[in-house]
């Protein structure tokens, strides 16, 4: 059973008055969800105690205050005894309700806060696995450099969500740029979670609208590494005996063929195979990172490959016996060496390859190109696309150099 936890703790107000006094927020926690909402009281900083969360108490204003906060507990705690009496849950909301209306129109919500409960709501959906591993962990790095940024730059350890501004986003970017190595794309990916925690608070209405909404992230477009026609044909041709090394090959020659992802492979099962009434044999299956459906009719080289794997595989789980994707990467590495191949081969360039070399370059309609690689639109796909025409420019340009 879920029970109320209570913390008084200082807020610093943006442009106060009185710079060395706070307000005393009240934080109500309830399982992994915590609300806070403004006292309406003030503080000199130097006569609050942390630990035990009231003033000092020497003087009748800190009496007062103490006493009203011993109150607000009181009445909290039975607005609880009240919500179990009754025989339902005690959540937040359920307590909140509860709450005088003077004290809900000083609610505040805080950025750091509504972070947190946004991705306790993703947790739950990995624990469902309706997400990838990935993107959670990128939401909670984003929290973090957040954090981060709120102590060493705005000297507090959280911000109401209606003192942001585009100048905080503003000061976070350059934050980033500024104290981590990550690429330009790295921090705009912060920047958009940033953003999707505020969408969030509106979601939930905590807020009436996103004030980052204006706020454009740039990025730079991402050269995506394919392999040619001629450089596939050196890894399919590759005599390999080591069966490391050949699983690895045929693992990556098979998404080539279907242009699976690592974590597709990896999660591949028998019910994913299925026959038609032509018997066209297809991998039908919702892409780990989207849950978007890939149909995927095989290709006779790729259903080789396939069979191969699965009979040179010991997994009860799932089909395929799929390494790490480090060790998977390190035997690519060996891999390229044998095969002359000077690129920087990692497996997700094999899906890249699919995207490229084996099917647009050869004439497949771009709608079916994204069917099979499960994109939500066509414009992901058409970046392949333009892959192809600007490599068709380049070699024209060579070809008209040399004066035919």
């Amino acid at each position: 059973m879920k029970s109320c936890r209570i913390k008084f703790l200082l807020r610093n107000k943006k442009n106060s008055e009185i710079a060395n006094k706070a307000i005393i927020y009240c934080r109500i926690i309830i399982g992994n969800e915590r609300r806070e909402f403004s006292t309406g009281k003030k503080i000199q900083k130097d006569r609050w105690n942390q630990i035990s969360g009231s003033t000092c108490g020497k003087s009748y204003e800190e009496k007062e205050i103490n006493e009203y906060l011993k109150s607000l507990i009181a009445r909290i705690y039975g607005i609880e005894k009240n919500i179990l009496l009754k025989g339902n849950e005690v959540n937040l909301k359920s307590v909140f309700e509860e709450l005088n209306p003077t004290v809900l129109d000083k609610t505040e919500h805080f950025l750091i806060n509504i972070a947190n409960e946004h991705n306790s709501k993703y947790q739950e959906l990995r624990n469902k696995k309706l997400i990838a591993r990935e993107t959670l962990g990128r939401y909670r790095i984003t929290v973090n450099y957040l954090k981060s940024f709120l102590i060493n730059v705005l000297n507090q350890d959280d911000i109401a969500l209606n003192q942001i501004g585009v100048n905080f986003i503003s000061q976070f970017d350059h934050f980033l740029k500024i104290t981590t190595t990550n690429k330009i794309n790295s921090n705009a990916r912060h920047l958009k979670n940033l953003k999707r925690f505020l969408n969030y608070a509106v979601e939930m209405e905590y807020i009436k609208s996103n004030p980052l909404s204006a706020f454009k992230c740039k990025s730079e477009p991402v050269a995506r590494e394919y392999l040619t026609k001629a450089e596939l044909g050196k890894i399919k041709e590759l005599k390999i005996d080591l069966p490391r090394l050949k699983n690895t090959q045929y693992l990556f020659l098979l998404s080539c063929y279907t242009g699976l992802s690592y974590a597709d492979l990896k999660t591949l099962k028998k019910e994913n195979l299925s026959q038609d009434e032509q018997g066209r044999k297809w991998i039908i299956k919702p892409r780990n990172k989207t849950k978007v459906m890939s149909r995927i009719p095989l290709l006779q080289v790729a259903h080789e490959y396939l069979n191969y794997l699965i009979e040179n595989s010991f997994n009860n789980e799932n089909l395929l016996l799929v390494k790490s994707n480090v060790h998977v990467n390190a035997y690519l590495k060996e891999i390229a060496g044998l095969a002359g191949i000077t690129k920087n081969l990692t497996f997700h360039m094999a899906r890249h390859t699919f995207a490229t070399t084996v099917t647009l370059a050869n004439g497949v309609s771009l709608e079916a190109v994204s069917a099979q690689l499960g994109h939500t639109n066509l414009r992901q796909t058409q970046h392949y696309a333009r892959m192809i025409n600007d490599r068709i420019g380049n070699e024209m340009d060579q070809l008209n150099r040399i004066h035919i």
